[in-house]
């Protein structure tokens, strides 16, 4: 089973998560804890590691129809776009 790192709108990952959870994926969205300054206080609070992404293995990729068709496109908090891992990760070109 491979990797693919999973482009979302950014802060939907946690709504994308959820989804594909609840679809039987494999999913990993690493968090990080950091200070957060308001106004009157600091606090900490959960933020993504990698915003606008996260990670699913699945056997092969989704493309176009096969992608909507399975439910994780075309739709709010849905994912965008697909990139396999291998190895380390890649920058988006």
């Amino acid at each position: 089973m491979a990797w693919y790192a999973v482009h979302t709108r950014s802060r939907h990952e946690d709504r994308v998560y959820i989804g594909l959870t609840q679809k039987s994926f494999q999913v990993f969205l690493p968090k990080i804890e950091v200070w957060s300054r308001r106004k009157d206080r600091r606090k900490k609070i959960m933020v993504t590691m990698f915003p606008g992404y996260i990670f699913v293995a699945m056997k092969t990729i989704l493309a176009g129809d096969d992608f909507r068709r399975s439910g994780l496109g075309k739709r709010r908090g849905s994912p965008t776009a697909c990139r396999r891992l291998s190895g380390a990760l890649r920058s988006r070109p």
